[in-house]
């Protein structure tokens, strides 16, 4: 699995260590609605839900040499994003993705707003990339493992940092 901003899959990416089996897992995005500035959203997290089984516990999605015991508080490795879009693809299918968006990143993602999401398909391999709007758009974003409590990949979130610095909620009054 890759996580990446959809026009750097020209061998600037590499998968995650962690793998799971090709297959079709369905993206979930979660989106946050800002009050006070109707038609303000903005993707928070997006989740290619690979499992239905529960997550009960989770660790940072690596890549090749990465070691999370090297990063300082608040660090965190993460995939770079450049056009204000993020993807999931098989790291199968780079090479097919790469080549059929090349010319037409922009063009594939073109409105895609808030909560909305756009897959390409590479016609020869059936292989799908499902890209989205990267929260605040161009930065770094970590990718989280899911794990159940058999240790399998539950899920993969890429965490968009939307909420990074959001005040909890206050707690409601109990009467």
């Amino acid at each position: 699995m890759v996580a990446a901003d959809p026009g750097w899959l020209d061998g600037r990416v590499e998968p995650f260590t962690a793998t799971v089996a090709p297959g079709e897992y369905p993206v979930d995005l979660a989106v946050v609605r800002f009050a006070g500035d109707p038609g303000h959203e903005r993707v928070a997290a997006a989740r290619p839900a690979v499992s239905a089984e529960p997550v009960v516990s989770w660790e940072p999605a690596l890549g090749p040499g990465q070691d999370p015991l090297l990063l300082g508080d608040g660090r965190f490795y993460g995939f770079s994003v450049d056009a204000g879009l993020g993807c999931f693809v098989d790291a199968d299918a780079l090479g097919a993705m790469e080549g059929i968006l090349r010319e037409s990143v922009k063009d594939t993602f073109a409105g895609l707003s808030g909560g909305s999401a756009a897959q390409v398909a590479d016609p020869a391999s059936g292989a799908t990339l499902v890209g989205f709007p990267s929260g605040w758009g161009d930065g770094s974003y970590p990718t989280w493992i899911g794990r159940t409590a058999g240790g399998a990949i539950a899920c993969f979130v890429a965490d968009f940092l939307v909420l990074r610095d959001a005040e909890p909620a206050p707690a409601a009054a109990v009467q």
